[in-house]
């Protein structure tokens, strides 16, 4: 790389970190996904991000969804829940969070944070283990405990859905 490529890349010190590289590139995903729903520029097909690129981003993807879920949760607190449910989504936000925490979540802290009823809750985390987003993993401790993960094709889906500035 020239110096004046470096310079455009990372500012006129001109010396940049893989870092700051991954962060340039990041930022140009976004743009160009931006553009092409814009019709600025023709979708190319996309090619799969890599597992480790998606664990580097895990951090960032859990701030997006830990400040729509709070905003979701806040808006429930002056309109009616039910009108505006997405039991689902709060759920995918919930476990993305949890999972970049590190901490495993069980079935019923998964309904809990849905914000519906359990039974409600049951049924959408069914039909997200249906469609291949969730994984239901058995406690090694407790029979009584199932734990829930998501799956790559998840993460791949959030990443694209929060990082497209999509996600309400």
């Amino acid at each position: 790389m020239t110096a004046g490529q470096s310079a455009f890349f990372f500012g006129a010190a001109g010396s940049g970190t893989s870092a700051e590289l991954r962060a340039t590139a990041d930022k140009l995903l976004v743009l160009a996904d931006q553009l092409e729903r814009s019709g600025i520029i023709e979708a190319a097909p996309s090619p799969k991000r890599s597992a480790a690129a998606l664990e580097r981003r895990l951090p960032q993807l859990a701030s997006i969804a830990a400040i729509e879920y709070d905003r979701r949760r806040a808006r429930d607190r002056h309109l009616p829940p039910d009108l505006l449910g997405e039991p689902a989504w709060d759920i995918l936000l919930d476990l993305l969070v949890q999972q970049a925490r590190g901490k495993q979540t069980p079935v019923t802290s998964a309904c809990l944070g849905s914000g519906v009823a359990s039974t409600t809750a049951l049924r959408w985390i069914t039909a997200l283990e249906a469609c291949g987003f969730v994984k239901r993993t058995a406690s090694g401790h407790d029979k009584r405990v199932v734990y829930l993960t998501l799956t790559r094709s998840a993460l791949e889906a959030l990443d694209l859905c929060l990082m497209s500035g999509n996600a309400s």
